[in-house]
């Protein structure tokens, strides 16, 4: 049950921190090492960065199992990327850090040449 003085409220809260606090710091660590814990940070990223997606506990199981670059086939450890669109948000593969760098970098330089063309037909 809510309380009716918010100041109440906060102050109660403040003395139950006060009165558990290591019980309250472990339970967090707890947590840390949790695969929800590591699911949730890794989603809350991908939100941040603006990737969009209907179901982000089911990509994040893909992404999870994916073991192998979708572009060149090597073994995916902690290289691993999710790889999207920046201007729509839209998924495309789990790709290596380097392929996923190559990847920018072709999206930049067509960006540059949709820029150019656009300027050069006005």
């Amino acid at each position: 049950m809510p309380y009716k003085d918010p100041e109440k409220e906060k102050l109660n809260k403040k003395k139950y921190y006060r009165n558990n606090k290591s019980k309250i710091l472990q339970n967090q660590e707890k947590y840390k090492n949790t695969y929800n814990y590591k699911r949730n940070s890794v989603i809350q990223g991908w939100k941040r960065i603006g990737i969009i997606h209907n179901d982000y506990h089911k990509l994040y199981d893909d992404y999870y199992n994916t073991k192998e670059c979708f572009d060149c086939g090597c073994i995916l450890n902690k290289n691993k990327r999710l790889d999207h669109c920046h201007i729509t948000g839209k998924i495309r593969n789990v790709v290596c850090a380097k392929c996923n760098s190559d990847r920018m970098c072709i999206d930049d330089m067509l960006n540059t040449l949709i820029s150019i063309i656009s300027f050069t037909c006005h």
